[in-house]
């Protein structure tokens, strides 16, 4: 005869698929861990505000155009994504898991303020924009709240995004989640995440073949991540008081954005 506590497990067991099945081992492999999770949630942000834009300006081809403007988010996620999984192969411990999720914390908020300010300027948000408005943050909101409070379908999500991203963020500090140990795993997710990152890039590429580029295209036609990347990685290595004598060439759609700079005294 068998207790009410022995039929418990019973029952969770029949509910989740059992470990050796095939049902359990690709919901497992699908299942994200906390920092995929929130690369999920930086690429949905800036691809839905990249479409934002685009529509605004009535295309006559809206998914080519898109294509255009969204495939070098596309690489850059799927970068980084094969780069934690390469952490995870060379280590598993939690240092590591706490490590990816404080990077992938700085994208997604990197990310809802690129967005937040896309929808509000049709411009990305680039690291020359936010030194300038590093001396007086309050000139970032008076842009950007009125465009958030007028559009209740932008700013809902943009709020709730910020909420569930900083408490799933410290919950997950305080308890990471449990990194597998099997380095084919993460092998195996490095290799996925590497297929999207070439797939992306030679759609890109395909892309540009022609040499013809839409005006949404010149725009937002880069990542504001990658520029972003590369602008920090070259001021930390000439020195936090350089202030950007030169500047990085642009490829094609890449734009700065920026306040003009006072000259110098001689």
């Amino acid at each position: 005869m068998t207790s009410p506590m022995d039929e418990a497990p019973r029952r969770s067991a029949a509910v989740a698929p059992p470990a050796g099945t095939l049902a359990g081992t690709v919901l497992r492999a699908l299942r994200p861990r906390p920092e995929t999770a929130l690369l999920i949630f930086s690429l949905l942000w800036t691809l839905g505000a990249k479409l934002a834009v685009v529509m605004r300006g009535k295309p006559d081809n809206l998914a080519a155009e898109f294509l255009e403007v969204g495939l070098s988010d596309v690489i850059f996620f799927a970068a980084i994504a094969c780069l934690f999984a390469v952490v995870y192969i060379a280590s598993t411990r939690t240092l590591a898991a706490r490590a990816t999720l404080l990077v992938a914390s700085v994208i997604l908020a990197w990310s809802i303020m690129n967005a937040a300010w896309l929808i509000a300027t049709g411009v990305q948000l680039q690291p020359g924009v936010v030194r300038v408005l590093a001396y007086d943050p309050m000139e970032f909101w008076p842009v950007v709240s009125e465009h958030l409070v007028s559009n209740p379908l932008y700013a809902v999500p943009i709020v709730a995004t910020i909420i569930a991203g900083a408490a799933w963020f410290i919950w997950r500090l305080f308890r990471p989640v449990r990194v597998v140990t099997r380095r084919q795993h993460h092998a195996r997710r490095a290799a996925v995440a590497a297929a999207l990152l070439l797939a992306a890039a030679l759609g890109n590429w395909i892309g540009g073949l022609d040499g013809k580029v839409a005006y949404s295209g010149q725009m937002l036609g880069f990542s504001s991540h990658w520029y972003v990347f590369l602008h920090t990685t070259r001021i930390a290595s000439r020195g936090a008081d350089v202030v950007s004598p030169t500047r990085l060439l642009p490829r094609v759609g890449e734009r700065t954005v920026a306040m003009p700079e006072t000259p110098r005294a001689v």
